[in-house]
């Protein structure tokens, strides 16, 4: 054990160590010197009592610090070669001496340290250091010093004393003595410590007034922008109620002014229209069927008289009724040039259908279209029936007589072609469109709406039909939406 400790020893930074009598009239405990630093003291029973003391808890690298060692003899005999045999304090670089009285002696290198047998005795210690104080008598104190130099950072290490005596004889005794703790700090720690220190005892003393100040700005700066934002919002509720104001004022002061000029424009041009088409797809259809029955009965039987009764009225008729839907269009575009309706998509389909079943009624040349217009130009807008066909059948031959005629001819083997069949459909579009629009002004009146387009098989082909001309002459594809909505009864933006 002991030769442990002595191998120890050798591997152990050795102090610069300095011992000094206390002054006379001084006891050990007077002259033992004491700081702020935390003392360690050896056990109380052994026979001598060490007592150690740090100048300081915390040293900066580069610095010197001083430490104390208090001897105590406890026993009834006196103790002699007292010395330190070793200084344990990782990170500090020494020069080692000791100091007995006022002499100045060099401390031991450790290959002249004493060489500890197998039983713990050993020789004496070398002659020029053979003790700190030779005898130290029973009660007697002695206090040495001496200095370290901080060489590398650490945090907090203790520093302890290997400290050797003798009592009886030869015999050596050794002991491990606390001499404090204390932690090794570069200078930028030190800084950094310093500076944290400084801010903790500025936060300590202005943090509550400081958060304070801060929740007070915040809390002011929070509510500032609520308020913005609420000002802001009811501004916008303000400036969109001023706009939809002015919108509905607009809405009713268009109203005031197209309601009764809608009105009109209904009764006065567009239903008479939706009439004359209503009775030409009556009749066209009604045509249709008689034919069907006149090929499906015998010359013999009454049904075939009747049926081809039923095919000449209705052959006349729908001649009647087409002349009379295109004398009032004529009316129409002199008086007012085309469709007012309240939507855009509304008037380019009627307008669409109308193009469509021209272009498909008679399919005649220029000469066949100034024919029929010598036909219907001279028909009263609202010319009855009888009074037609009695223009048409007079005898002797009027001059209008016989346009009728030779355009009655040219209808006939129009009825008789696949013609009729297209040309009705656009019909039963551009009637769909009219009753639509016709009623829309009435919406507030009537407080309630049927199915705005009536729409088939027959006036949904129609509708296509017109919207892929109408959409191949736009450029704006917006509306090519608008007419689709407006086809599927969508209420337009």
């Amino acid at each position: 054990m002991r030769r442990s400790i002595l191998i120890a020893i050798f591997l152990l930074p050795t102090a610069r160590i300095h011992a000094q009598e206390p002054p006379p009239g001084l006891s050990a405990a007077a002259a033992s010197p004491r700081n702020e630093a935390k003392t360690s003291k050896s056990p109380p029973s052994a026979p001598l009592l060490v007592h150690g003391d740090l100048s300081a808890e915390v040293v900066q690298t580069g610095e010197t610090i001083r430490f104390w060692l208090t001897f105590e003899n406890r026993a009834d005999q006196p103790l002699s070669d007292i010395y330190v045999a070793g200084l344990y304090a990782p990170g500090f670089k020494s020069s080692c001496y000791c100091q007995i009285s006022t002499e100045r002696i060099p401390c031991l290198s450790a290959p002249e340290l004493p060489r500890a047998n197998a039983l713990g005795a050993s020789s004496s210690p070398p002659g020029h250091c053979s003790g700190i104080v030779s005898p130290l008598m029973p009660g007697q104190s002695f206090t040495v010093w001496g200095e370290l130099q901080a060489e590398s950072p650490h945090s907090r290490e203790k520093i302890k004393a290997i400290v050797s005596w003798s009592d009886v004889g030869p015999l050596f005794s050794s002991e491990l003595a606390p001499i404090g703790e204390i932690a090794i700090e570069d200078r930028w720690q030190i800084r950094g410590n310093a500076l944290a220190g400084f801010l903790y005892g500025v936060l300590k003393d202005f943090a509550l007034p400081l958060i304070l100040l801060i929740l007070t700005v915040a809390v002011g700066v929070y509510d500032k922008r609520k308020e913005t934002r609420r000002l802001a919002h009811e501004k916008d509720l303000e400036d969109q109620r001023k706009r939809e104001e002015e919108r509905r004022s607009h809405i009713s002061q268009t109203w005031v002014t197209m309601l009764p000029e809608s009105h009109k424009l209904a009764t006065e041009l567009y239903m008479p229209i939706a009439a004359a088409v209503r009775g030409a797809v009556r009749e066209l259809e009604n045509y249709e069927a008689a034919k069907r029955e006149l090929s499906s009965s015998t010359e013999e039987t009454g049904e075939h008289a009747v049926a081809q009764k039923k095919l000449t009225e209705s052959r006349r008729a729908a001649f009647y009724y087409l002349l009379l839907f295109l004398r009032r269009v004529r009316h129409l575009a002199e008086v007012k040039g085309g469709f007012y309706f309240k939507s855009r998509a509304g008037e380019e389909l009627a307008r669409g259908c109308l193009e469509s079943f021209r272009d498909k009624f008679l399919e005649v040349d220029e000469k066949g279209i100034a024919l029929v217009s010598q036909c219907f130009a001279p028909l009263d807008f609202f010319e009855k029936r009888a009074p037609f066909l009695q223009k048409m059948d007079a005898d002797p031959k009027t001059e209008l007589s016989q346009y009728l005629s030779e355009c009655f001819v040219k209808f006939e083997e129009w009825l008789d072609s696949a013609m009729p069949t297209e040309a009705l459909k656009f019909l039963k579009g551009l009637r769909s469109v009219l009753t639509y629009e016709m009623n829309r002004p009435y919406f507030y009146w009537y407080e309630e709406q049927e199915e705005p387009l009536i729409l088939d098989d027959q006036v949904s082909s129609a509708f296509d039909e017109v919207k892929k001309r109408i959409v191949g002459k736009l450029v704006d594809k917006v509306f090519e939406i608008e007419i689709d909505r407006y086809i599927r009864a969508e209420k337009l933006s």
